[in-house]
């Protein structure tokens, strides 16, 4: 039996069976981005969240490895580096064999070499900075000292980026400077004089270090939206270079470590740096805490970078925000390895 269609074509059984059948791929092939714009809407929401989520575990951690290795956090940076160069390497090249990373991103990434340069040798001072002053100074300040991200920021999306920003986020700046001031200024008045001078100089080294990372992510975003790179070429790249800028730096960390430079020394150093990472002396839980804080700051690395893919690195700076008050109440607790630090309400304004 023939049918007639309204574009003046006569149609078989069979051949209304394909046209059914090609009708239905359509109106799958069409519900497809609908349900993938679907899946990218929850991704997005749900960033935000897991960012915020590792950030605080991952500053606790931090904070509580900094306790047995005070004095060897040289160590930390280099063990911290080359998982970095491990893990992202081995991620993008399980991505490249499945062509989710193409030649061209691995040729567009060697291309902007100097760059990548540029951005590891910022992530190396600014966690070797942070590292050092970190270990000197209370816990419930780190989080308040990392806001200084925001505002460095928002300075280099402007230069670099050509942002522009409104008089309001302007202010809201101002705001977040004037509530690290007034949150840290119970702390360090509480304090002699002497004391008072050494925190005040780690906390302007943390908070200064916080200038670098601000940089170094505004150049990473450039990478990732412009170029259209995949975030394991970024992130691979990025630690690679980092881990040789750590190694340039290593004579300067030592003699920090040790005032002044010596070979000697700097044997001993090693030698009992290691035996403290590994466990072998101070405390045995040592490389179980370093183990627990790579786990979480690679998976918060990914995390804040796939964020800052998707949205902007200003609005990855703005979730930080939030961890702020959350992290400085953890640190008000009695925390293993840790001392209770004193509660004010400035914490949580």
């Amino acid at each position: 039996m023939l049918s007639f269609t309204g574009t003046g074509v006569f149609l078989t059984p069979r051949n209304r069976r394909m046209s059914q059948a090609i009708q239905k791929r359509v109106v799958v092939a069409s519900a497809v981005p609908e349900k993938a714009d679907a899946k990218v809407s929850i991704v997005n929401t749900a960033l935000p969240g897991a960012v915020i989520g590792f950030s605080v575990v991952n500053r606790v951690i931090y904070r509580t490895l900094l306790v047995p290795m005070k004095d060897y956090t040289f160590f930390i940076t280099q063990f911290i580096t080359f998982a970095y160069v491990a893990v992202y390497g081995a991620f993008l090249i399980a991505r490249w064999k499945k062509g989710i990373v193409t030649d061209d991103m691995i040729a567009v990434a060697r291309s902007k070499w100097r760059t990548f340069a540029l951005i590891g040798g910022l992530e190396a001072i600014s966690l070797a900075v942070q590292l050092y002053s970190g270990a000197r100074l209370p816990g419930s300040l780190l989080g308040i000292l990392s806001q200084g991200i925001l505002p460095f920021t928002m300075l280099c999306s402007i230069v670099l980026r050509g942002r522009k920003y409104s008089a309001l986020q302007a202010a809201s700046i101002g705001v977040i400077i004037a509530g690290v001031l007034v949150t840290i200024y119970p702390t360090f008045s509480s304090l002699s004089s002497t004391l008072g001078v050494e925190l005040l100089v780690n906390s302007a080294l943390f908070f200064m270090s916080c200038g670098f990372i601000a940089l170094a992510l505004v150049l990473k975003e450039t990478a990732l939206q412009g170029e259209n790179l995949d975030i394991f070429v970024v992130n691979t790249s990025s630690s690679f270079m980092q881990m040789l800028a750590t190694i340039v730096l290593m004579p300067f960390s030592f003699a920090v470590a040790l005032g002044g430079l010596s070979l000697s020394r700097s044997l001993d150093y090693v030698n009992s740096g290691i035996r403290t990472a590994v466990g072998t002396e101070g405390l045995r839980i040592t490389p179980y805490i370093g183990l627990a804080y790579m786990t979480v700051n690679l998976i918060m690395n990914i995390l804040g970078i796939t964020l800052i893919k998707n949205m902007s690195a200003v609005t990855a700076m703005l979730t930080s925000i939030v961890t702020v008050p959350i992290v400085t109440l953890v640190f008000c607790l009695d925390l293993p390895l840790l001392a209770p630090q004193p509660f004010t309400p400035l914490f949580v304004l």
